[in-house]
């Protein structure tokens, strides 16, 4: 693990000035999300990366605090002005590339996580987005601090960094909220190992990730679910390379509400009935851009919280001789959880990954990963990257707990 000046030397190998905090000090006020709407730096709805696409304030904000710490960087640019637009977007630039390429580092040494800088993520020119494509880098694009409503101002004066409005120098700020790799779940701090599964004898669940759960206009909105679906579709397309088939449970109700929970049906009329077979928009039971589901995945539809209620779920993964279930998707504290408990019912060994399920808060989502983890489910942070899989271990994931063997 690497120490504090360790980390603050391998800042300064990219030209940086940078202190280091804690997710819970980082001054956030939504206040500046306005900078955005006002589509100041003409990204607005045009780039992944930034609002709406990147996901409201809420989840945003979750998923800084999800992580252990956070890196602040910055840069000092000479500039003539800040008319001299050419000058001061260049230097963005440069500050954004340098931020991506710390962050490359820093995994290098093992501390993983997310950045943000300014101006949107500058990968690609334009933006898959404008072309109404997946984005091609969902785990390395870069929000601005705007999106993150972080106040850059505050965040200086704690860090008892440089700040200032001159007309001669352009200060930069970014960045990087990080943990150690492979050293913890959400819940227990326990060491992950390397867990090498039968692929033939695994299935991939995806629970709720529809437009009416995800999108922040929808009728049934997770605060948290916009953020997790970068994670949710890397995590399906890892699984059918190792071959392990992908489960799609959706939720989708009658359209004069028969079906829908007694307990629900109140909060559905008051949305706008979300999740009919004849619903559009952010209400829809469309899966999210950025998400996408192939012909050869299964699809099950559930009438209750539970994938397993009530459904041929089980049927199919035991005609399958399907032993192990990895539970992604929304709402953890709701459909994850319940499918998590007939899983381990029905003698499945279960698996959460933690960055593809979502809550309304973290508090909301550490107690349940909690509460899941006491019951026996191997709680891991995401799907491992490629070259962390082990020799010959095409179907490896990594594991918190020996609870698997």
């Amino acid at each position: 693990m690497m120490n504090e000046n360790e980390i603050l030397e391998l800042a300064g190998t990219e030209g940086f000035r940078a202190a280091l905090t804690v997710p819970q000090n980082v001054p956030v006020n939504g206040k500046f999300r306005v900078y955005c709407e006002e589509n100041r730096c003409g990204k607005y709805g045009t780039n992944y990366s930034c609002p709406p696409d990147c996901g409201p304030v809420e989840s945003l904000h979750q998923k800084l605090l999800a992580e252990d710490r956070v890196l602040v960087v910055q840069t000092i640019w000479d500039i003539a002005g800040y008319k001299d637009k050419e000058t001061v977007q260049h230097a963005k630039m440069e500050h954004n590339k340098a931020v991506l390429r710390l962050l490359a580092k820093m995994k290098e040494k093992g501390l993983t996580g997310f950045c943000s800088g300014y101006n949107g993520c500058p990968l690609c020119d334009p933006c898959r987005r404008v072309l109404n494509q997946p984005c091609l880098h969902p785990e390395q694009r870069i929000s601005c601090m705007s999106a993150y409503c972080i106040d850059v101002q505050r965040l200086a004066e704690d860090c008892g960094m440089e700040f200032a409005w001159a007309e001669d120098k352009l200060y930069l700020f970014g960045i990087i909220a990080f943990h150690e790799e492979n050293s913890r779940s959400c819940c227990s701090g326990k060491v992950e190992q390397v867990w090498n599964v039968d692929p033939a004898r695994t299935a991939l669940i995806i629970i709720d990730m529809e437009k009416a759960f995800v999108e922040p206009e929808g009728g049934h909105c997770i605060a948290m679910a916009k953020a997790t679906v970068p994670a949710c579709n890397r995590a399906a397309e890892e699984a059918r390379a190792a071959g392990i088939p992908v489960f799609w449970v959706k939720r989708i109700y009658r359209q004069d509400g028969s079906d829908v929970e007694f307990t629900r049906y109140p909060v559905w009329d008051a949305a706008g009935r979300p999740l009919g077979p004849d619903s559009t928009g952010a209400n829809s039971i469309e899966e999210p851009e950025g998400l996408v589901r192939r012909p050869e995945d299964y699809v099950i539809i559930k009438p209750r919280w539970s994938a397993f209620f009530q459904t041929e779920l089980d049927l199919i993964l035991r005609r399958k001789h399907i032993d192990t279930v990895i539970l992604t998707g929304t709402t953890t504290p709701n459909c994850v959880r319940t499918t998590c408990y007939d899983a381990i019912a029905l003698d499945y060994k279960t698996v959460i990954l933690e960055q593809c399920c979502s809550s309304n808060t973290q508090e909301i989502q550490q107690a349940n990963m909690e509460d899941m983890e006491r019951v026996g489910a191997v709680i891991v942070r995401d799907w491992p990257e490629p070259s962390k899989k082990a020799a010959g271990g095409g179907g490896c994931i990594s594991e918190s707990a020996e609870s698997m063997q």
